[in-house]
């Protein structure tokens, strides 16, 4: 599971490099639809409590959160139609083209329901602002419905590929989806269940045009075109993820995705998670902002 408040900015690299004279990348934010609020919502939902923050209780004006940031509008539900057109005005402003929707398919396990009722106000929302869309399967899903009893391993390929079915008969088809070179984008959190190229050919099998797949870090190919970066929080010594060994990991990506097809390159503005604050489990680690320092670089 990511960080509750981790925000990313993803570029997306159609070509090795870019000189003078080139388009400028498409720039994408990675959102995480997974957020339950009252008064929208009827109980605060995991991500808000970790099940040992109290939302109701409000100290010094600021509600108690599973989050050491506290949101400018206060901690909102992701399916409010105002919060979607407020991050979405958001993103226009900011010279944001469009939105990467963490999305963990279409099974009723936990809250997977409510994430995919959200994405689908947020693609709808983006098709309304002039916003492109794109998914990032968290493939992580599939592997916890095995965990949990409601899907055999066996059945673990045919449950993706229905996922992805769904992903392209519900939003591919929409002009608001990210195409790079006539192929819809899609992006893999993990991978998790899902490890080699062979199992995303599967997964994919059906799709025409295939997709423009990324993954995570490693790009899985040939099945990816590429990989985007993440916070290397597995780089922290003592808990901490220091900046020079974060711009060593960037500058070790580039050098690498360098002849590839395509690639998508990040920006984040640190990492504070509050795992252990909250029992459970250990942090992975903490990204100074510096101020926002961090981002800019």
């Amino acid at each position: 599971m990511k960080i509750v408040r981790l925000v990313l900015v993803f570029a997306l690299i159609g070509v090795a490099r870019l000189g003078y004279g080139q388009p400028r990348p498409v720039v994408m934010a990675h959102y995480l639809p997974w957020f339950e609020a009252k008064p929208y919502s009827s109980a605060w939902g995991w991500h808000w409590t970790m099940a040992h923050f109290n939302p109701d209780l409000v100290i010094d004006g600021r509600r108690q959160i599973a989050s050491h940031l506290y949101p400018a509008i206060g901690p909102y539900d992701s399916r409010d139609p105002d919060v979607i057109e407020y991050h979405g005005l958001l993103m226009k402003l900011s010279g944001i083209d469009g939105v990467i929707l963490d999305w963990y398919g279409a099974s009723s396990l936990y809250d997977y329901p409510l994430i995919d009722q959200a994405t689908d106000r947020v693609v709808a929302e983006a098709r309304r602002l002039g916003l492109k869309v794109a998914i990032c399967y968290e493939d992580g899903s599939v592997q916890a419905q095995i965990d949990a009893g409601t899907l055999a391993a066996n059945d673990a390929i045919a449950r993706g590929q229905a996922d992805l079915q769904s992903v392209r008969s519900r939003w591919m088809a929409d002009s608001t989806y990210l195409t790079l070179n006539g192929r819809p984008v899609v992006l893999n959190f993990g991978a998790v269940r899902f490890k080699t190229s062979g199992a995303w050919a599967l997964v994919f099998s059906g799709f025409d045009p295939q997709p423009a797949f990324f993954s995570e870090d490693v790009r899985l190919a040939p099945t990816a075109l590429g990989a985007y970066p993440w916070p290397p929080m597995w780089a922290s010594v003592g808990g901490v993820l220091t900046t020079e060994r974060m711009n060593a990991y960037l500058a070790e990506f580039e050098s690498r995705s360098a002849p590839w097809p395509a690639r998508i390159t990040g920006a984040w503005p640190g990492f504070h998670d509050i795992y252990a604050e909250a029992g459970v489990h250990p942090s992975y680690g903490f990204l100074n902002d510096r101020d926002g320092a961090t981002f800019r670089e």
